[in-house]
């Protein structure tokens, strides 16, 4: 459906957008896009390998992408404050971390992304592990809740 022939009190469905930093695995990123997902990588993509956190946090925000990674230190939101952000999945797999259990990962990641605008990821921080999901969302106050669930 065209924007043309599009009823007026609805909008596109905009899809998310995906940066995944320099720790996400090519195979991963792979996976994603075989799953028609919209990402770009960090090295194989833009070649910003060995690249600080703070600026994979920013450079996501300011293309507007939720950012993709395995590296814990973004939980931190002092650093990287959810009402800064377009979005972060944070994929957390035990010892040794492999693309294969990253990629368990985000096989169940694939619905949501698929399913939910942009905006649903707008001021939220998703941390994945293999059998939990924990979703925290920050207000415009900077007030954050969480929420964890089985999956």
């Amino acid at each position: 459906m065209t924007s043309a022939n599009m009823p007026l009190n609805k909008k596109p469905h905009k899809r998310p957008k995906i940066y995944a930093d320099e720790n996400v695995f090519p195979e991963s990123v792979s996976f994603l896009r075989s799953k028609k997902i919209n990402i770009l990588h960090a090295v194989k993509d833009l070649d910003f390998g060995g690249k600080d956190d703070v600026f994979h946090w920013e450079l996501a925000n300011k293309y507007q992408r939720i950012l993709l990674t395995l590296d814990r230190d973004f939980l931190n939101n002092r650093l990287f404050p959810l009402r800064q952000s377009w979005g972060a999945i944070i994929i957390i797999v035990p010892p040794p971390v492999t693309s294969s259990k990253v990629n368990a990962i985000l096989v169940k990641m694939v619905s949501l992304l698929k399913l939910q605008n942009r905006e649903y990821f707008h001021f939220k921080k998703i941390i994945t592990y293999p059998k939990i999901m924990t979703i925290q969302t920050s207000n415009r106050s900077g007030i954050i809740s969480s929420e964890t669930v089985d999956w």
